[in-house]
């Protein structure tokens, strides 16, 4: 069963390197999987087999400092431990609320009063044309 794992990258110019460890609890003991290599390849493997779970945990950790010190960083996070990890009790959703509609200020308010007020402007008509005369409607323009 897996406990933790990590993935690293070196990009430091002249290097394209990825190093990438898990830990496992075994039936026997524990294990500690190493894997490098380019980026996207990493081909080369080492396997560390241990009685305890602390000399496993000094292995994964020390090795995962070496790397660090040596200019790799941590691509993906590491996994949370699965032996330590309790369920989540289940709960209800929490229902979504609707936010307010903004209120309007008394300036707002008044302006909209006045508005209200005024009269419609007249829609001006275009001018009518036949052939060749223009009859003025008698709305200004």
């Amino acid at each position: 069963m897996l406990i933790e794992s990590v993935v690293l990258h070196n990009t430091d110019p002249g290097h394209h390197k990825e190093y990438r460890m898990e830990l496992h609890q075994e039936t026997k003991g524990h294990r500690v999987i190493k894997r490098w290599g380019p980026i996207g390849r990493a081909n080369q493997q080492k396997i560390d087999d241990t009685s305890s779970l602390s000399a496993a945990r000094r292995i994964f950790d020390d090795m995962r400092q070496q790397k660090l010190d040596k200019g790799y960083y941590v691509v993906s996070p590491p996994s949370p431990p699965v032996q330590q990890a309790a369920p989540k009790p289940a709960t209800a959703p929490v229902p979504q609320q609707k936010p307010a509609a903004p209120k309007k200020s008394d300036a707002t308010k008044q302006m909209s009063a006045a508005l209200k007020k005024l009269k419609p402007a007249a829609t001006p008509v275009a001018p009518t044309f036949v052939e060749g005369e223009v009859v003025e409607d008698d709305v200004a323009w």
